[in-house]
């Protein structure tokens, strides 16, 4: 099963990774409400933030700009809510296409290809 997001297969070109950030509570230092006093406080859950790494690979440049104007497409302002599958068919709902950044040049050889980094939030924390 390929992974999507809001069912559009974008990411499988190439091989790529999902990662997870952390669950849980947001903290703020006193120090920022009182400057004497130590320590932290929770203000609130954080928000679930799920990263894709990985590599898009097309058979020419015309072909790899394709598939990234597609996936940029996605990016909305303000952000669209929807649900961002993995390829083991685990569902983030509610997720919001953030940013796309390309990490390097351009590789050509048989293929072209180019390693990319895919930021989704999920805004209140996870569902």
């Amino acid at each position: 099963m390929p992974s999507s997001f809001n069912t559009l297969d974008l990411f499988s070109s190439g091989p790529h990774r999902f990662i997870v950030g952390p669950m849980g509570s947001q903290l703020i230092e006193n120090t920022l409400i009182a400057p004497t006093t130590p320590g932290r406080q929770a203000i609130g859950p954080q928000d679930g933030d799920v990263t894709i790494r990985g590599r898009l690979i097309a058979g020419s440049d015309e072909d790899l700009w394709s598939l990234i104007t597609a996936i940029t497409e996605q990016i909305t302002d303000p952000p669209t809510a929807a649900d961002l599958v993995d390829s083991n068919a685990h569902s983030f709902k509610n997720m919001s296409f953030i940013s796309l950044t390309l990490l390097a040049p351009f590789d050509r050889a048989r293929q072209t290809s180019v390693p990319y980094e895919a930021k989704f939030t999920q805004f209140g924390a996870w569902a």
